[in-house]
Formats: C-alpha cells, structure tokens, sequence
C-alpha cells in the first residue's frame, strides 16, 4: 500500500484539468481531493484538511475568490509557505488563464 504525503485539494471544474492535476499529483504520493464547486469545497474542506489547494478562479457557482473569503470568514488561515512547513494552515495557489490569449501583469 502506498504511503501518501501532503493533501492537496483541487477545486477545478474542467474534468481535464482535473484529471491532470490527479494523475500527476497522485503519481507523485499526493493524496488528493476533487472538488467540481465552490459549495462542495466548503463542504468538504473541514473533513479533508487539506495542506495545499489548487484553486480555479472560474467555477460554475462563483468566483474562486469567495471561497477564499468564505473561509477566511470561517477562522481559516492561508499562508504563503513551502509544502514542507508543519502548521494547521493551508497554502492556496490560485489559477486562471483559461481563454486569454497573454498573461496580465497583477
């Protein structure tokens, strides 16, 4: 049986997308969480703990960034840290691109 490190949850509503991220991240002993909505994260954020979440910003039920404050709302710390830092805070990368022809400068 494999031994699994850090958990990272996805919230991406691209099933191809999901699928690379899970192929890819469970290849490397990830255990990993799925999650198709910003509700179902919600739901399942609390159970899965996660150490890290990949989050899309365009998800059919709202913007990615309300789960960032949702959450915040809800007492939770997201810290900018390496994977390998031991804390009860989760990291959050956060990704769009999808349909834009360059990348725009923050």
């Amino acid at each position: 049986m494999a031994k699994y490190g850090y958990k990272i949850l996805v919230i991406e509503d691209d099933i191809q997308i999901q699928k690379l991220f899970e192929i890819s991240l469970i290849e490397q002993n990830f255990l990993v969480k799925i999650c198709h909505t910003n509700k179902e994260a919600f739901n399942n954020f609390d159970i899965f703990n996660p150490d890290l979440v990949i989050l899309d910003l365009g998800l059919p039920d709202g913007d990615g960034k309300q789960f960032i404050k949702q959450m915040r709302k809800n007492k939770c710390q997201f810290l900018p840290k390496p994977v390998s830092t031991a804390s009860s805070a989760s990291s959050v990368i956060v990704m769009t691109h999808r349909g834009q022809s360059t990348l725009r400068p923050r």
